[in-house]
């Protein structure tokens, strides 16, 4: 597994067939391919002050000043921040680099995948895909005095006081050549959250993935909101403090995703937030993670979202079901189905992610909502519109149906005379033959009778066409029979 300045690219990105394949759904941009290298053929390590010893160029990504080969001696961790474990953790970390590969490979969503080690307070990683850090980029340090805290686990700080010494000062901003993920808010949260699970404060479960942001990604020279899911790792036995777990997952998808699916009308305005106090913006349509630099949050003064929300509003959303209590599943799903307010001439609806159970769930609680808001106006004009569109349809509708009657009542008449004709005409066919024998009773020289009368039998007139047999029927076959043997 290589240090991240020495990755070799595996595949060329400039190539729409070889991102495809070993990017499937990513934009190869996320790791800017003009300033470092990506891999996707192994992990990379990382520990504070790895550079490449050959480059003088201060703008080179791998450009660290008075690099020497020292400062990529795994056996000692480098000069910046030097560690007995580092070596250890390399060693380990390296067996498992194809698990974070086919994680990657998997979840499509995913820009990084890895592990962010204490390694003795100075910070060490193994990331999936393998990829240089950029050394011109800096990051904002937030210090590990939040470490100096005990862990109800074990009742032992989570690092030592020498540990804590080996990070940047709270507010420092360090290059990335020297990045400590314990110096992160993420990291940071998800030991806390961590601490409150085991005093029993968490309404999650240790199996629920913790998730943080969106923040500005440290690794990227551009402005890269992301999300990050994880968890913290502790040894099972002493309960000390080994890393973060990380996946990153790049909030422009996201935006992209509620932009094609607000489509409600040409007002509509949607937003998805966490369930905080002030409800942090992870995406909106309104705040495009593509040109902000700053966090937004959904009732903070100055931003404008559209979405008709306040503080008051804002509240009584997230009240509406007190998910603390003992709660009836049923009722949740319906009252958040259901309930519409009103503000500003914006109608607004909302609803909890992650969506309510069908069962009851002690240990639910909602994390984030998606809000969705629509101009009073254009949605009672929908209103207006619908009922003119169907008003149309039943008239169109009644037309239709008073032509089908129509086009029915035509051929049911059609088909009774056609019937009627049918019967009938037998009828008249014998009284014309019952004629011609009275006319001839009598008349001796009418040795003709019987030759005329069986003409009559082959004539068209003396059978029945499409018509249901009755007593007709039989009266016909009795009076062909007296006629064949008339003598």
């Amino acid at each position: 597994m290589p240090l991240d300045w020495n990755v070799t690219e595996n595949f060329d990105y400039t190539s729409t067939t070889a991102t495809a394949e070993h990017l499937p759904k990513r934009p190869y941009t996320w790791w800017n391919p003009q300033r470092t290298k990506l891999t996707t053929a192994n992990a990379a390590y990382f520990m504070q002050g790895a550079c490449d010893p050959t480059v003088n160029n201060v703008s080179d990504p791998t450009y660290y000043q008075g690099c020497t080969d020292e400062n990529n001696d795994l056996r000692t961790g480098g000069v910046v921040k030097p560690t007995a474990n580092n070596f250890f953790i390399y060693d380990k970390a390296k067996d498992f680099a194809w698990l974070l590969k086919a994680l990657f490979e998997i979840h499509t969503d995913a820009k990084t995948i890895g592990i962010f080690f204490a390694n003795d307070g100075a910070g060490s990683t193994v990331t999936f895909p393998g990829h240089q850090y950029d050394g011109t980029v800096e990051y904002e340090s937030i210090g590990c005095n939040w470490m100096r805290t005990t862990h109800p686990r074990n009742g032992q700080f989570i690092a030592t006081l020498e540990e804590v010494q080996n990070c940047h000062t709270r507010g420092e901003r360090a290059p990335m050549r020297e990045y400590n993920p314990l110096e992160r808010q993420w990291c940071r949260d998800q030991v806390e959250r961590d601490m409150l699970l085991a005093e029993g404060k968490s309404s999650l479960t240790a199996q629920n993935i913790m998730s943080t942001g969106p923040y500005l990604d440290a690794a990227s020279s551009d402005n890269m909101w992301v999300l990050t899911f994880g968890q913290a790792v502790f040894d099972r036995e002493t309960h000390m403090f080994i890393g973060c777990t990380l996946v990153d997952v790049s909030v422009e998808q996201l935006f992209d995703v509620l932009l094609g699916s607000t489509m409600v009308g040409e007002t509509a305005e949607s937003a998805l937030v966490r369930w905080d106090e002030l409800g942090s913006v992870i995406v909106a349509t309104q705040w495009n993670p593509k040109e902000e630099d700053e966090i937004a949050y959904v009732v903070q003064d100055g931003i404008d979202l559209n979405l008709g929300i306040t503080e008051e509003i804002f509240s009584e959303m997230k009240n509406l079901v007190d998910f603390s209590e003992p709660w009836d599943p049923r009722y949740a799903r319906k009252v958040y189905e259901e309930t519409v307010l009103e503000n500003d001439g914006k109608l607004v609806m909302m609803h909890p992610i992650p969506p309510i159970p069908y069962v009851y769930d002690p240990l639910y609680f909602p994390e984030y909502m998606i809000i969705i808001s629509l101009d009073e106006q254009e949605a009672y004009g929908l209103l207006d519109s619908m009922d003119v569109i169907i008003d149309q349809d039943v008239s169109d509708s009644w037309k239709q149906i008073g032509k089908l009657v129509g086009i029915g009542s035509a051929v049911v008449v059609f088909s009774i005379l056609f019937i009627s004709l049918s019967l009938v005409r037998p009828l008249r066919w014998m009284q014309h033959v019952a004629g011609m024998i009275i006319e001839s009773a009598g008349n001796v020289g009418s040795d003709n009778l019987k030759e005329n009368l069986l003409e009559e039998l082959d004539s068209g007139d003396s059978k029945q066409f499409c018509a249901p047999k009755t007593e007709v029927t039989q009266l016909l076959k009795e009076f062909d029979k007296m006629i064949r043997h008339f003598r």
